[in-house]
């Protein structure tokens, strides 16, 4: 193969990608400036706005009226779909399903919840759990 003087094969496909990398930067930013001279499509006419009255409703639920308490509450969703079978790194980067990282989480919850109970004797807690997969279910 025949070469330029000073000028090796791979000199030259190094000039040739330099040069690619240049025509797509320059076809990028034309693009880019082709973007910036359109204004922008006109948004379509709109009317004045039309006033929407709400119906009163005629079959009440009568709920029932208790007095206001103070408490604390918590809830805990346990997702049981499918899904939890797929397995996902765990806080130390491990592969692990996913229902055993919630069964973990879980237990914490449960444990941080009871040391609160204990520490806190004076306060009324609920504790709510709940599980779902296409529908929510309490437990």
């Amino acid at each position: 193969m025949k070469t330029i003087a000073g000028s090796s094969p791979a000199r030259r496909r190094d000039g040739w990608r330099a040069g690619r990398r240049v025509g797509q930067l320059v076809l990028a930013l034309g693009l880019v400036l082709h973007g910036c001279d359109r204004s922008p499509t006109p948004s379509s006419p709109r009317g004045s706005p039309v006033p929407m009255t709400a119906e009163v409703a005629t079959h009440l639920i009568p709920l029932p009226q208790t007095d206001q308490r103070l408490c604390t509450a918590v809830v805990v969703l346990v997702d049981t779909s499918g899904s939890m079978n797929g397995a996902v790194a765990d806080q130390q980067g491990a592969q692990r399903p996913k229902y055993l990282i919630a069964r973990d989480a879980l237990k914490e919850i449960v444990d941080y919840t009871d040391q609160w109970e204990k520490s806190h004797a004076d306060r009324i807690l609920e504790m709510g759990l709940f599980n779902f997969s296409s529908s929510a279910s309490p437990v």
